[in-house]
């Protein structure tokens, strides 16, 4: 491991320019998520405080942009498995869950899951055969194409990076 400190004039025209360049490098991209700025030193705090603010809220703008400009598929295995532990508490708490174990609980042997792909329409048939002896869970992006076969599965569910399916 190579391990760096880098530093910059936070006066500098360029600044935005250096801490983008720093940013969209490969090795720090990843990690860029647990980003936060920890100042301790109370006695620069009272000086510089309008400064340091500054260049937050810069290193959190560029964050945003390195972000987007990113190839995202590096960081929603990270979003997503980071949301699932955040909402296992919760999620084993609720009424609704736990009703749903209790009651369908050694109910069924076999699960299937559906997702859409290319081989789902060859499948259709043979899943409308077997819907009663499995508990069907279906992506939400084939929940169409089982409905127009008349196949109605169990769960659906949903993963979404953005809240456009809730609007």
């Amino acid at each position: 491991k190579v391990y760096k400190i880098i530093l910059f004039d936070c006066v500098a025209e360029d600044l935005e320019i250096q801490i983008a360049m720093i940013f969209d490098q490969q090795s720090i991209l990843e990690y860029l998520s647990l980003y936060e700025m920890f100042f301790n030193a109370s006695y620069y705090l009272r000086f510089y405080e309008k400064q340091i603010l500054f260049l937050n809220e810069m290193c959190l703008k560029t964050i945003g942009v390195a972000v987007r400009n990113a190839d995202i598929s590096c960081f929603l295995p990270l979003l997503t498995y980071e949301q699932f532990l955040q909402n296992i508490p919760s999620m084993l708490e609720s009424i609704p869950f736990q009703r749903i174990l209790s009651e369908r609980k050694n109910k069924f042997e076999n699960a299937i899951v559906v997702s859409a792909g290319p081989s789902l329409a060859k499948q259709l048939s043979l899943l409308k055969v077997y819907q009663d002896k499995a508990v069907i869970f279906c992506a939400d992006g084939a929940l169409s194409m089982l409905e127009k076969e008349g196949i109605a599965p169990d769960y659906v569910t949903n993963l979404d990076y953005s809240d456009w399916p809730i609007k």
